[in-house]
């Protein structure tokens, strides 16, 4: 909700200082192709008020997320520009998909029966990786 992220400030002046990493059910709004809060249909549905909200505070520059099932094992930017596998960047925001086994198609043209990411940060940076569940063929 917006009075959610509105009352993220406070909470980060009580945290300690380093990299951040805001972990969040929903993204924020991105825009593009290669944001992780793009759906099947084409549409960019993240939270705008969170979007606001890093696009104005430098407090988080790393974010883990979900629920945009479809966009999972991806990471991109804020503005929604694609950020590589193992690649480090001063920017990352992470779907790290869904760890469901039920069969669902991803936005890279395949399907997922689950994943897992691993975000590594070092320094001012940060890079991940997606372990994926090998998706075979169901039995007949």
């Amino acid at each position: 909700f917006p009075s959610d992220v509105e009352r993220l400030h406070t909470f980060t002046q009580h945290a300690p200082h380093g990299s951040r990493v805001l972990l969040s059910h929903g993204p924020p709004r991105m825009s593009g192709t290669e944001a992780i809060d793009r759906l099947l249909g084409g549409n960019n549905v993240g939270d705008k008020s969170l979007a606001a909200f890093l696009n104005k505070s430098s407090l988080f520059p790393f974010g883990l997320f979900g629920n945009i099932q479809e966009a999972g094992g991806r990471a991109s930017d804020l503005e929604g520009k694609a950020v590589e596998p193992e690649t480090l960047a001063k920017e990352l925001y992470l779907n790290a998909g869904s760890a469901n086994s039920v069969r669902m198609a991803l936005l890279d043209g395949t399907e997922s029966i689950g994943m897992a990411a691993i975000l590594t940060i070092e320094g001012d940076k940060a890079l991940y990786e997606t372990k994926r569940i090998p998706n075979e063929p169901a039995p007949e």
